[in-house]
């Protein structure tokens, strides 16, 4: 005896069967999926700022020294946690820096662009989110394990290790930001003054003026970070602990400042109540006139 079957299917050839399920295939709508990715606008870049800052630029007024200290020291964290991670940047510079402010007073600072990213594993760091953990390597294929692109970077911001040779570390990362904190500190009126200034501190070592005369220990910090040699260029956390001493160090100097005003304010007071006795006094010993 046969076995049971599908009844539909009993009496059609295998020939039949195979057309069949063609044209049924045929009918079947293929599934397009469109992936969103949403993202935060940022309006404002450390570029723009900078060109608003210095078009309003006076040598009397001079630059907002608190408003550039707050994106020196957000900036040197966010690059921080970025090397913490295992990652290099490798393409910082003032367009790849956003702005935001909440009540039109409160500076965020925050780092993008990460398309030159580079993971780079030490045995200080941990295993960054975006890497397999079975290959210790990006998802993304930068390229080998020990080598890295050449002249990557915007060349204005780029170390020299970075555009000559192929083996190089996180510390280009630090040169992007000392010529970065050298725009800080230094308003220029024209690109062409800037290009010029910064090819004197590669160079020729050269600080403006302004710098070695407002900006002492600034600008020494800016020489150490954008040192030839590598090596010698300070870990980001090292510039913050600096940084943090320098902060301290100016509360305890505005303290000071703040209470030598209070004293000569209390002075002029004092002054300016005695002069009031004493016209008090000669109004009341006044002859009148007739």
């Amino acid at each position: 005896m046969r076995k049971k079957s599908d009844k539909g299917n009993q009496n059609v050839p295998p020939c039949r069967k195979g057309k069949k399920k063609n044209r049924q295939l045929t009918h079947i709508k293929l599934l397009k999926m469109t992936l969103y990715i949403q993202m935060e606008l940022c309006n404002l870049t450390l570029r723009k700022w900078l060109q608003e800052r210095n078009a309003k630029y006076t040598e009397v007024d001079g630059i907002n020294k608190i408003d550039v200290q707050n994106i020196v020291h957000q900036m040197l964290s966010a690059v921080e946690y970025i090397h913490q991670q295992g990652l290099m940047h490798r393409d910082l510079k003032p367009d790849n820096v956003f702005l935001s402010f909440t009540n039109d007073k409160d500076m965020t600072v925050k780092v993008g662009d990460f398309g030159l990213a580079r993971y780079r594993p030490t045995q200080a760091t941990p295993l960054s989110p975006a890497v397999a953990e079975d290959e210790n390597r990006p998802f993304f294929p930068f390229d080998t394990p020990n080598d890295h692109t050449i002249g990557v970077g915007t060349t204005t911001y780029a170390a020299p290790e970075q555009l000559k040779c192929s083996l190089y570390t996180n510390k280009v990362d630090v040169w992007s930001l000392g010529i970065i904190c050298y725009e800080l500190y230094q308003p220029f009126m024209t690109d062409m003054e800037r290009i010029h200034s910064i090819q004197d501190l590669i160079h020729k070592r050269l600080l403006t003026e302004r710098i070695s005369s407002c900006h002492k220990d600034e600008g020494e910090m800016i020489l150490k970070m954008t040192q030839i040699e590598a090596s010698k260029r300070p870990e980001v956390s090292n510039i913050l602990h600096l940084l943090t001493k320098d902060d301290q160090q100016m509360i305890c100097e505005l303290k000071e400042t703040i209470s030598k005003q209070r004293q000569y304010i209390e002075e002029l007071e004092k002054r300016l109540n005695d002069e009031n006795r004493l016209c008090s006094k000669c109004k009341e010993f006044s002859i009148p006139t007739t």
